[in-house]
């Protein structure tokens, strides 16, 4: 089975669209946007678990292909930390326009700090 998972794909469309996002956020200084950068982490997540599920289970049943599975989950980690960086600035942007300190998505909730 040596196909890209659809997990990973649908992570790499979400990640481009939250970076585009978070930047238009901070250039337009619009904190509604910021939100929305966070909410699609939460999808992110979901993917990322996705993703590690089903390479597990491949290597499981293909253990020759351990190594490219390793690979794919090194790239899906990746992507699921540009997730972050994005929502990072997610954060800034809602700091710089509100004056309130959050942090987003912690546990998969908004939780603010300030």
């Amino acid at each position: 089975d040596g196909d890209l998972p659809n997990s990973l794909d649908k992570m790499a469309e979400l990640v481009l669209s939250m970076l585009n996002r978070a930047i238009k956020a901070y250039e337009k200084a619009d904190n509604e946007l910021a939100y929305e950068v966070a909410s699609i982490d939460v999808q992110i997540d979901v993917l990322y678990q996705a993703l590690y599920s089903e390479l597990v289970d491949r290597i499981t049943k293909h253990p020759n292909k351990t190594t490219d599975c390793l690979y794919l989950m090194f790239i899906g980690h990746n992507l699921e930390r540009f997730a972050d960086r994005a929502t990072n600035l997610a954060e800034h942007v809602i700091f710089m326009t509100s004056g309130k300190v959050q942090e987003l998505n912690v546990e998969n909730g908004i939780s603010e700090i300030n």
